[in-house]
């Protein structure tokens, strides 16, 4: 089970990065013309934000289970 969760984990740590991108993208591309920031943009980062936040937890729960796992495996007799 611990490969199934590093696995999830690395994927959401790849998520992250790919929604850093895009708030970066967006920002470049449209901030960076020194223009207001359209409702559409402002949205896309809202949400490029949220997508972060959401999988940022999921990477701290499946840290928090492979600890747990770990002090497990290693409070059984003979290990």
């Amino acid at each position: 089970m611990s490969d199934a969760l590093r696995e999830a984990m690395a994927h959401y740590k790849s998520q992250i990065a790919l929604a850093e991108d895009r708030i970066r993208q967006i920002k470049d591309n449209v901030i960076g013309d020194g223009l207001v920031i359209p409702d559409a943009a402002y949205q896309a980062i809202e949400n490029a934000r949220r997508l972060i936040k959401a999988y940022q937890t999921g990477v701290r729960i499946i840290e928090q289970r492979l600890a747990q796992d770990a002090r497990t495996h290693n409070d059984k007799p003979g290990m």
